[in-house]
């Protein structure tokens, strides 16, 4: 009995070209597997989140002075905001609070140091702005920081102006 050889042969480049679409299509349908199955266990898509919250105050209770300034009655930290005080809104005055402990702040905040306050907001927040009034009598580095008290990711950070003509926000 005789064999009979097919007539249909593709060129080696036809297959290595079609070898590598079915590779590609693997990895597309892995990643839509992947994403399918953190969706499903997660409940997260892409987007907006839907478990924000919107904040609407702080209370001493969320705010830590690292620094100590706070206990020893020369610093307060709740001073770092002053709702008289809102750019987001148009209204622009000059805040007229002071967290810093002017007497003794090389006590408190030694060089290399800085301001160390933390603000605990208790929940998940979109923060789209974040407005910090730079009254600074000495150039300093400024690095704000998110997440939790075991992961820190730096959100912002910039040399802050000494000269004040140039206070702003």
């Amino acid at each position: 009995m005789a064999v009979r050889e097919s007539n249909h042969h593709f060129s080696p480049s036809i297959k290595n070209l079609f070898t590598v679409l079915v590779f590609i299509a693997c990895i597309v349908v892995l990643v839509l597997f992947i994403y399918g199955l953190q969706v499903f266990l997660y409940k997260d898509v892409a987007g907006p989140k839907r478990g924000l919250h919107k904040i609407t105050g702080i209370s001493t209770e969320s705010v830590y002075d690292l620094s100590g300034s706070e206990a020893s009655g020369y610093g307060d930290p709740m001073k770092l905001f002053d709702e008289d005080a809102d750019p987001a809104n148009g209204i622009d005055p000059k805040p007229v609070t002071q967290p810093l402990p002017n007497p003794k702040m090389d006590i408190f905040y030694p060089s290399g140091k800085g301001l160390r306050i933390v603000i605990d907001l208790h929940d998940l927040y979109a923060l789209s702005s974040f407005y910090l009034y730079d009254k600074s009598l000495a150039s300093d580095s400024i690095w704000i920081y998110t997440g939790n008290m075991r992961e820190w990711t730096l959100a912002s950070a910039y040399k802050s102006v000494w000269e004040v003509a140039v206070w702003c926000w």
